[in-house]
């Protein structure tokens, strides 16, 4: 039988808006380790990417 709470998780995580995957080299804006990809997010115009760490990096007014 599920849980409610792992049901609950499971949606949540379907609602996450995903963004268009962009590969290059972005670093994080609080260790500068180097990441590989980012997300790019076009209604919003924002360039996000999460290093190893969890640290949350981003660009607004990002145009591709």
């Amino acid at each position: 039988m599920t849980k409610f709470s792992d049901f609950v998780a499971k949606t949540q995580e379907s609602e996450i808006p995903k963004g268009m995957e962009i590969s290059g080299a972005f670093g994080c804006q609080v260790c500068h380790e180097q990441c590989d990809d980012a997300e790019y997010f076009s209604i919003e115009k924002i360039l996000k990417w999460k290093c190893s760490e969890g640290h949350i990096s981003y660009v607004e007014d990002f145009i591709l």
